[in-house]
């Protein structure tokens, strides 16, 4: 078999011995699929912590009073009232119930009937 260094016919050296594949490097655990971060960032905490120093020392700055400001200029603070949209703890979720066989939702009493028509034209 011919040597496989060409240039051995001008040093006259044969051609160096196969070297064995180096071992591939075993990574010690695998990196993970996502990054979670942590709730606040030093930043965040900052700014919550100065917001809320400011809020608690500025009564314009309290989200839990309204002010309003009369014709005269003269403004006034009074407690926030809870939004009438979110239902409060403690209460039903709405004004409805089944008297009869019908279905009253406040002012509106729907029959078995109305209720099946409406979910048939849904439907189509």
């Amino acid at each position: 078999m011919p040597d496989a260094n060409p240039f051995s016919a001008l040093t006259g050296a044969s051609a160096p011995p196969p070297q064995p594949p180096a071992p591939a490097a075993v990574p010690s655990r695998p990196a993970p699929l996502a990054q979670s971060t942590p709730e606040m960032s030093e930043p965040e905490r900052r700014y919550k912590a100065d917001f809320d120093r400011l809020t608690k020392s500025d009564p314009y700055r309290d989200p839990n009073q309204l002010l309003r400001r009369a014709p005269d200029g003269t403004i006034t603070a009074e407690p926030r009232s809870p939004d009438p949209a979110s239902p409060q703890p403690g209460e039903p979720p709405g004004p409805a119930s089944v008297e009869n066989g019908r279905l009253r939702i406040g002012e509106i009493e729907l029959s078995e009937q109305d209720v099946r028509g409406l979910l048939e034209r849904k439907g189509l």
